[in-house]
């Protein structure tokens, strides 16, 4: 079965137009030089014909927004579907619903939310806990601070002291929870590193993640957090070394080590790993990264099994170009979501950077990865991954449409069966 959710159809290789026209946005909108054409000024502009200039349209506001960005997919309490993300044209964070009846937005955060003035919700990360409540953490890019808020039958609860103060925060930022706790963490950045807030009641209590103990880095490059019936995990970047690091909290204590990116016997430099990581536990309490191999242009997948730490290649490696000839690195894993299934196999979802095109790999039971064609056309960029109480999963993903400027629509596919071979 397939779903098609707030989907808008886009042009197969229309990502070049949005990439030039967005680097035409950001230089200017105005033609010194010469009269400009219709339909040929940036997005987010029209061609005035009494001045000849590009100029900027009138921002309205579509039924439904489009969305820029990682958004998260869940399921609501009351079994709709929905998805939390940044929409540029409202300047903020909102979360949008599909109902039986008609399609609703909520805005959490950004212009025109309580009196805020600036844009926020440009990163963002939210979750339900077992109690149907939503909780919803975001990065506000004008001053660099990570913000909460929670829906219950209230409506929005906004904290109103955020997480990280002002300048404090980079745009990495995840957040998990379970029955009892609500845990977000983000990219620190100074001194550099993860950083973690736990709500205990109504007050947060805030620590850091220690650096791994052979060699201290830059951590926080990307930042993925999963529960664990003891605490929490965390899969991040080492920017220095180019590493992917795993810290997992157990009754107060860290313990934090290197998973790849450099020998664990000679300490040698063996690639770029992890620049792109997401992380996720099974429901045995086992974990499983997957994460982006810039350097040989793969995805990787690390899991614990049997007390053995295993590196399974899920997708990409060196591409001929037709051409040339010539065989070229592909820009593989530059976004990423997982999820384990029941069976305790894994599936990753996996952005092509080079094609902007979203694949699906699925563990077997042999440990190879076999891939799913999701049968979308267009440019498909930010996946996610939801695992639905009957057991099928939904691949969601931004559509981006070069007509819409830098926000689109999202498309959703369903189809993987967790039992037996996809």
């Amino acid at each position: 079965m397939r779903i098609l959710w707030l989907m808008w159809t886009s042009l197969r290789h229309g990502y070049v137009l949005t990439a030039l026209t967005a680097a035409t946005l950001a230089l200017g909108t105005g033609c010194s030089q010469a009269k400009c054409e219709p339909g040929l000024c940036p997005i987010g502009t029209t061609c005035e014909a009494s001045s000849g200039l590009c100029t900027a349209q009138a921002q309205g506001t579509t039924a439904t927004p489009g969305l820029l960005g990682h958004s998260t997919f869940l399921r609501m309490p009351d079994g709709q579907l929905g998805v939390i993300g940044f929409a540029p044209d409202r300047g903020s964070l909102v979360l949008l619903t599909h109902g039986i009846e008609a399609d609703q937005t909520s805005l959490i955060a950004g212009t025109g939310v309580g009196g805020e003035q600036a844009a926020a919700g440009q990163a963002s990360a939210a979750g339900l806990d077992s109690h149907g409540t939503l909780h919803v953490a975001w990065w506000r890019a004008s001053d660099s601070s990570i913000n909460y808020a929670a829906l219950g039958s209230k409506g929005w609860q906004r904290d109103a002291t955020p997480l990280a103060a002002a300048g404090t925060a980079g745009r990495d930022l995840s957040l998990a929870t379970d029955a009892q706790n609500v845990w977000v963490a983000w990219q620190n950045l100074d001194p550099p590193g993860v950083r973690l807030a736990h709500r205990v009641g109504s007050v947060w209590q805030t620590e850091d993640m220690p650096q791994p103990p052979d060699l201290p880095g830059n951590l926080g490059g990307s930042v993925s957090l999963a529960m664990l019936p003891l605490g929490p995990a965390v899969a991040t970047y080492d920017s220095a070394g180019g590493d992917l690091v795993l810290g997992a909290r157990a009754n107060g204590t860290w313990t934090v080590a290197r998973l790849d990116g450099r020998d664990p016997s000679t300490g040698a430099d063996t690639g770029d790993v992890g620049s792109t990581c997401a992380l996720a536990a099974g429901l045995a309490g086992d974990l499983v990264v997957a994460y982006r191999d810039r350097t040989r242009g793969r995805v990787l997948l690390a899991r614990n099994h049997a007390g053995v730490l295993q590196r399974l290649v899920v997708a990409g490696g060196l591409v001929q170009d037709p051409e040339t000839g010539l065989k070229r690195v592909p820009l593989s894993g530059t976004a990423l979501a997982v999820v384990v299934l029941p069976s305790d196999r894994a599936v990753v979802a996996w952005q092509d950077g080079s094609a902007m095109q979203v694949h699906l790999a699925v563990e077997q039971p042999s440990g190879d990865f076999s891939s799913i064609s999701i049968a979308q056309d267009g440019i498909q960029a930010w996946p996610s991954l939801l695992l639905l109480p009957d057991h099928s999963l939904v691949a969601a993903w931004i559509a981006l449409h070069p007509e819409r400027g830098p926000g689109a629509g999202v498309a959703t596919w369903t189809g993987v069966a967790t039992t037996g071979a996809p």
